[in-house]
């Protein structure tokens, strides 16, 4: 069984996120890294979107509160979707904030809703896993540094979705 609270309710999967894998893995060149960018090393917390525990940019996540005013488990379930909000999440936002994995969550949810989430966590753990070595890794990582491996990370994953801009 896989840990459902790493199935971001966008479709984001919370496994491959930087502040996740430096949490979890204890990461010191990953904590130092996001440090660098400006993220208080106290906030360096994640247990996966729908646990209690979270970095401050993911606890006002409007997606979060609208699934639970909705009854809904993700926006796979929802209705409305392409609804504005995750247009501007999917769409405006990577450019706007240099966020490029976001390119992936429509790709992401219409998998999840085809497969179940455990399929969907059983792929996406596969996914941001270094092929050579199984080293969990996270949407930005270039090359595995565990072993070196080269790795198709979600920037190269999305120039390659139809439609990027170039």
């Amino acid at each position: 069984m896989f840990d459902e609270r790493l199935a971001g309710v966008c479709g984001i999967y919370c496994g491959a996120c930087m502040i996740y894998r430096a949490y979890k893995d204890q990461d010191q060149a990953l904590i130092q890294y996001l440090v660098g960018l400006g993220v208080p090393k106290e906030t360096i917390r994640c247990e996966g979107c729908t646990s209690g525990v979270v970095p401050p940019q993911c606890a006002k996540c409007s997606f979060r509160d609208c699934v639970t005013q909705k009854g809904i488990n993700s926006c796979s379930e929802c209705k409305d979707l392409p609804c504005k909000s995750f247009i501007e999440l999917s769409e405006e936002r990577p450019k706007k904030d240099n966020l490029p994995h976001l390119r992936l969550c429509p790709g992401s949810l219409d998998v999840l809703k085809q497969v179940g989430v455990q399929e969907w966590l059983k792929q996406q753990d596969k996914r941001w896993s270094c092929e050579s070595c199984g080293k969990r890794l996270h949407w930005y990582t270039e090359k595995c540094p565990s072993c070196g491996a080269k790795f198709y990370n979600a920037v190269a994953e999305t120039n390659n979705l139809k439609g990027t801009p170039r």
